[in-house]
């Protein structure tokens, strides 16, 4: 398996798409234009709770593939791995 990049672009894509669709963009143009308070702070949170939640799979994704190119690196240095 050979990693070129560390950046979390699977991650990306996902939130991209999640977003960009007509189903979410609907969920977030609601959750900031609703008439209502109750549904606007409840909205609002939970599109901050799934942007946290995206944060973290694109952090963790990072990680991963930091290691996974190190590893490669390692490798192709010669270095043995008991």
């Amino acid at each position: 398996m050979k990693v070129a990049t560390s950046w979390p672009w699977i991650t990306l894509l996902i939130a991209a798409a999640a977003a960009l669709n007509p189903v979410g963009y609907d969920i977030i143009y609601n959750a900031y234009h609703s008439g209502e308070q109750l549904a606007r702070s409840l909205g609002q949170f939970l599109i901050y709770c799934a942007l946290g939640i995206l944060v973290a799979l694109g952090l963790i994704e990072f990680g991963i593939r930091k290691v996974l190119i190190l590893r490669q690196r390692r490798s192709a240095s010669g270095v043995d791995h008991g």
